[in-house]
């Protein structure tokens, strides 16, 4: 699946992204955990210090909102700390948001 492969190699940088990792949402990682993120209240992955500004959107990771959210990140949640990942393409953010809907805890 081409969305595991970019999630793999792109987004594991700053998050976990596949079960069973047991690295946690401090660790290495620079973003919280996005294992299992789909119905997920926004900012709500334990031992995460969310920005203030995500923290103030609310409501749930969905489909749209995730895709919106890494297409552009400060225009999404202004004030938020997500970098803007220049390099992806829309048809490459679909697939790895197809892929997050598919990993569980």
């Amino acid at each position: 699946m081409r969305g595991r492969e970019l999630a793999t190699t792109r987004c594991v940088k700053c998050h976990v992204v596949e079960s069973g990792s047991d690295a946690g949402a401090s660790s290495d990682y620079s973003g919280p955990p996005i294992v299992a993120i789909f119905g997920r209240p926004v900012a709500a992955a334990d031992g995460f210090a969310y920005s203030r500004a995500l923290s103030a959107f609310g409501g749930e990771w969905t489909e749209d909102r995730l895709f919106a959210w890494i297409l552009h990140p400060m225009l999404t949640v202004p004030g938020a700390l997500m970098p803007e990942v220049k390099s992806l393409a829309e048809g490459d953010i679909a697939d790895i948001v197809a892929y997050l809907k598919t990993v569980a805890d």
